[in-house]
């Protein structure tokens, strides 16, 4: 069972809210740390026998309970059970984990010699489909949460998208049935597949160089919506302009000056796009995307200059919408990590810290050879592509390195299962499979993807830079059925959470007399923590939502966490369960 791999270090105390049914103990909960390195603990309450109220103020003394969770006969499984972005401490509590996002197992890797796109599987190395491009020269892939794939056309100056969905794909072309590619083998002529969704020119073309998808919580400010709105990012090196996209059909929707020219983009967990400016010199840009909404938002801001070096960063742009930082050598690929930094390839491989007080923001090694693609994994380690001398291995936090064999990596990537992917500038694909901390423990598998045709593939080919370098909320549910005759009375929803510093927990339920009608049913909040201390009366929430009890009660708890300056702080969620009355046995 997969550990979560906690994204950040700095943790502090703060509030904590734990549940009981019945009288109450003092424990002592760790709070905050990464499962094995130790950390503080503060005293909590926590459930002991005998009785309990609920919220309403009624007892339940004839009640029976079932729990899931740490310390139950039912402990969390994440890996089997519908979640999201959730994963497990060393006790065994649910904590917020990027690198269990969902996103599908594929990497998205460009042919540019053959104007095509190859999806791969990354667990079994296959290929899965082939996809032809609308012009000509693909060289940049981007995925979302949802596993689909922007592809940018440095020839052709164009921006198209394709689903992951396979045989799922709509039917895009209208002939009553599913036409998608299979594999290498099975290119369909541009317009025939069914799995690409669309494709668009970028007007006062920008020879397209950056591509980074950006996904936004559909309404943020109403918790019961789960779904995301998909948008994406585009630029070039011809001129300082960037492009955002509506990722559902394509539309333009800004179209404004930037900081540097764009030679590659990447997003991190504040809504920052970062660029990487190239061959409109050493620098990188930054510009707000929280501010930057609209046209008439990002082109009523002007652009900031401030500049670093070893010696210490200016830091008069910090407050500012759009930024250009100088550098002192140039730059190529970029990315973002977890802990928010930026790194950036190029001539040696440089971190920018924007949390970092400006005498400590850069840090740069310098005796590496030229990188090309880089790509931050979700264990804190840096990897740089440098072509005919190998993979660069880097501690993000100490900067110490190692040189890593990999024939010939142009781009770099990590998958949903922390292998590292070198994707050579020629037919094939290698991968890393990295121990920890160790910088030299690490196994190869050479040519894990053959067959391609003259790769120059760069950004997030994988989603998971999009996933671990971004806040998104996590969640996890799970189905009670206890009636062995008869239909249940759901009583009360009771849980055991601990909350670090801002972060929230929320649970919804809902309830069908099936499985399959679970799925429509409507939900209906119960519990915000810590605004609301356990338990929750499930009786008063369904009669005042005027909702019928039925046989089956689904639980989703969902998982807020807070970043703030470089930590990331996520609550623990150590168990959760109901109590309830099984009625008499209908005939």
């Amino acid at each position: 069972m997969r550990r979560a791999q906690l994204l950040g270090v700095l943790f502090g105390f703060g509030l904590v809210v734990v549940a009981g049914c019945g009288t109450e103990s003092q424990t002592n909960i760790p709070l905050g740390h990464a499962p094995g390195t130790g950390g503080g603990s503060v005293s909590s309450t926590s459930s002991g026998s005998g009785g309990w109220e609920s919220s309403s103020g009624t007892s339940c003394p004839d009640c029976d309970k079932k729990s899931t969770g740490a310390g139950t006969d039912q402990p969390f499984d994440p890996q089997n059970k519908e979640s999201a972005n959730v994963g497990l401490d060393d006790d065994g509590a649910l904590v917020l984990d990027q690198s269990m996002s969902g996103i599908p197992g594929i990497i998205w890797i460009s042919n540019t010699g053959q104007n095509t796109v190859s999806k791969v599987d990354t667990t079994t190395f296959q290929e899965l489909g082939r996809y032809r491009v609308g012009t000509s020269d693909p060289s940049r892939t981007s995925v979302n949460t949802e596993g689909d794939v922007y592809v940018g056309c440095r020839g052709g100056q164009s921006l198209m998208k394709i689903s992951s969905a396979g045989k799922d794909c709509p039917d895009t072309n209208n002939d009553g049935k599913i036409t998608t590619s299979s594999g290498p083998n099975d290119i369909l002529p541009f317009g025939q597949d069914d799995c690409v969704l669309w494709h668009v020119p970028v007007p006062n073309p920008p020879l397209v160089r950056g591509v980074a998808a950006q996904d936004v919580p559909a309404d943020p400010n109403d918790p019961e919506i789960t779904g995301m709105k998909n948008y994406v990012w585009t630029g070039g090196t011809n001129h300082k302009t960037v492009y955002k996209y509506d990722g559902k059909d394509g539309k333009l929707l800004i179209q404004t000056a930037s900081p540097a020219c764009t030679y590659g983009l990447a997003l991190d967990g504040k809504g920052m796009l970062w660029q990487s400016g190239n061959v409109c010199g050493a620098e990188i840009g930054r510009i707000d995307t929280n501010q930057c909404h609209d046209q008439a938002s990002c082109d009523s801001f002007p652009v900031c200059e401030s500049s670093c070096n070893e010696g210490g960063c200016t830091a008069n742009c910090d407050a500012a919408v759009k930024e250009r930082i100088k550098l002192p050598q140039s730059v190529y690929g970029i990315t973002v990590d977890f802990k928010q930094r930026v790194w950036v390839g190029g001539s040696g491989i440089k971190r920018y810290d924007p949390a970092a007080p400006p005498a400590q923001r850069y840090k740069a090694i310098n005796d590496v050879p030229f990188v090309h693609g880089i790509a931050a994994d979700g264990k804190g380690h840096v990897w740089g592509a440098a072509v005919g001398s190998g993979v660069v291995r880097v501690d993000g936090d100490t900067m110490q390195k190692v040189i890593v064999p990999v024939p010939n990596a142009k781009g770099m990537a990590v998958d949903k299962d922390g292998k590292i992917w070198g994707v050579s500038w020629g037919n094939e694909a290698h991968v890393i499979v990295p121990g920890y901390p160790a910088l030299n423990d690490f196994n190869m598998i050479p040519n894990a993807v053959t067959g391609l045709v003259s790769c120059y593939t760069y950004s997030d080919m994988t989603g998971q830079q999009l996933s671990l370098a971004t806040n998104k909320p996590g969640y996890y549910r799970e189905i009670f059925d206890r009636c062995q005759d008869g239909e249940p009375k759901w009583m009360e929803l009771f849980w055991d959470v601990v909350l670090e510093d801002k972060t929230k927990v929320r649970f919804r339920v809902r309830t069908a007399p099936t499985v399959d009608a679970l799925k429509d049913a409507k939900w209906i909040a119960v519990a915000e923590i810590p605004s609301d201390k356990s338990p929750a009366d499930l009786v008063k929430a369904f009669a005042d939502a005027g909702i019928t009890q039925q046989h089956l009660l689904e639980v989703e708890v969902r998982l807020e966490g807070w970043m703030d300056a470089d930590k990331y702080t996520t609550p623990h969620v150590k168990s959760f369960g109901i109590s309830y009355l099984c009625g008499p046995a209908v005939h």
